[in-house]
């Protein structure tokens, strides 16, 4: 076989397997952190070059205590898109769109199910293209 043909062959071969394997990537990493306690978490859904990226997300758990303050960093990526902030399905946020966010948990006592949301991306579009689910725990 002519290596020019050889070479062809092998760049063609590279190129779907970098194809493929850039569907495995991971989706951007979101981080909480209350009182010096971080968790962090890849998206549960992701929407990515118009593919819808679904997985299997086990929420991290944080504890927190009542009335401290709950940081939240997520990427660039995100930050540009917006996203908002729900707390056991009532979303508590209008859109944000910086890269850090400080919630003021309130004084109670409670476990939350808290999603960051990514905003949607077209006018039309209700549904959200992004979320990461986390469990928080305010106890004194």
């Amino acid at each position: 076989m002519p290596f020019p043909r050889l070479a062809a062959i092998t760049t063609a071969i590279a190129a779907v397997g970098f194809g493929v394997a850039g569907c495995d990537r991971p989706t951007p990493l979101v981080t909480m952190e209350s009182g010096g306690d971080f968790v962090k978490t890849n998206a549960a859904q992701y929407l990515r070059d118009g593919a819808l990226i679904e997985r299997s997300v086990s929420p991290p758990q944080l504890d927190a205590r009542p009335g401290s303050s709950l940081n939240i960093d997520v990427p660039t990526s995100v930050a540009d898109r917006g996203y908002f902030l729900s707390v056991n399905n009532q979303r508590i946020t209008e859109t944000i769109t910086d890269t850090h966010y400080r919630y003021l948990l309130p004084n109670v006592q409670a476990t939350v199910n808290l999603v960051v949301f990514a905003a949607p991306t077209g006018a039309k579009s209700t549904t959200a293209s992004g979320s990461w689910p986390f469990v928080v725990s305010i106890r004194p």
